[in-house]
């Protein structure tokens, strides 16, 4: 399992640049743990789900998502600046999964715009 799912779909969907992907993906292979991934995927895969079928809900998790990967891809890819939003999500959010993905189970996904 990997660690991104929003982002994921976000790159497949062609919002994030394959350069920020990977250095976004990098990011959190290094910095959140697998309890933290764990706890990101329990609410992230039924978001994506939801994204699919809602264009209201693809446009505030774009919004927010794009910040995200920018803001981690900036630590391994001088090219990519940080961004004060993607900060204040990972600051927020990062600990939250990780309390989250003590008490839940993995949940399956696929890494494909269909998954």
């Amino acid at each position: 399992t990997g660690g991104t799912v929003i982002c994921t779909q976000l790159y497949l969907d062609g919002h994030i640049p394959l350069v920020v992907y990977k250095a976004d993906t990098r990011y959190v292979a290094k910095h959140f743990n697998l309890t933290t991934q764990r706890g990101y995927r329990f609410w992230a895969v039924p978001l994506v789900r939801l994204m699919r079928r809602n264009l209201a809900a693809y446009a505030i998790t774009k919004y927010f998502g794009v910040r995200w990967s920018f803001h981690c891809a900036s630590y391994y890819n001088s090219c990519v600046k940080p961004n004060i939003v993607g900060m204040l999500l990972i600051t927020f959010i990062a600990p939250l999964c990780w309390l989250l993905g003590n008490f839940v189970q993995e949940v399956p996904y696929l890494r494909t715009s269909q998954g």
